[in-house]
């Protein structure tokens, strides 16, 4: 999805000649915002499709990744009532 100037003016828009010093996220309307994420959000998905390799795990995060993968194979429960987290989330919360 490509963001209209109008939407989001860029430095060398006509609309604005701000540097990016000047700039803030904020200052765009929160529509432009979820736009500009998704944009950003695509792009590294192509990124990783042309070069995989350009997003490797790290050999700590391998390990904790394969603890974890360990640990849900082990483990007799698979989840839980989605009610039963929203509850222990919100008290943890609210401590």
């Amino acid at each position: 999805m490509t963001i209209n100037p109008i939407d989001f003016p860029t430095i060398d828009s006509p609309i604005t000649k701000r540097s990016m010093s000047d700039f803030s996220i904020s200052d765009l309307p929160i529509p432009a915002r979820i736009r500009l994420v998704e944009d950003i959000w695509d792009s590294i998905a192509t990124d990783i499709a042309a070069d995989s390799a350009s997003l490797q795990m790290t050999d700590a995060q391998r390990t904790e990744l394969d603890r974890r993968l360990e640990a849900y194979a082990s483990d007799g429960v698979k989840g839980r009532p989605a009610d039963e987290a929203i509850e222990d989330i919100r008290s943890r919360l609210h401590r």
